[in-house]
């Protein structure tokens, strides 16, 4: 997702990646000529330690959600990611999000969580 918005001039200002092998690789690939944060964990990033932006860009673990998965949800520890993006986007309001597209996100509990999520987010977006 991230190359289509730097080919149009975008920059990437901050970068979550729990997986130490990906964030290497990760680095390696994208080498930022401005100033950039790397988290581990999305559960550690605040308002305070976000820097500004206008259009957040995540993906989520998909096994939680997925119909090749175990379909867990909110009830898998990794489901908790797309319910930590929502937070950040209440806490920091940006212009625009785009989220990764998961086969069976928005049907998954008949889509009570993400339509509702995407609902009032989109009620405090405006």
């Amino acid at each position: 997702m991230r190359e289509a918005f730097d080919i149009h001039g975008c920059q990437c200002v901050l970068t979550c990646e729990i997986n130490d092998d990906a964030m290497l690789t990760y680095k390696e690939n994208y080498r930022p000529h401005h100033e950039h944060s790397y988290f581990k964990d999305v559960f550690d990033l605040t308002v305070k330690n976000i820097p500004p932006y206008n259009i957040l860009i995540a993906g989520f673990p998909c096994q939680p959600f997925s119909i090749a998965g175990l379909r867990k949800g909110l009830k898998d520890k990794r489901g908790e990611v797309f319910s930590a993006i929502i937070r950040i986007l209440k806490e920091t309001k940006p212009d625009a999000f785009l989220l990764e597209n998961v086969k069976g996100i928005v049907n998954h509990d008949k889509g009570e969580k993400f339509i509702g999520s995407v609902a009032e987010e989109d009620e405090n977006l405006d």
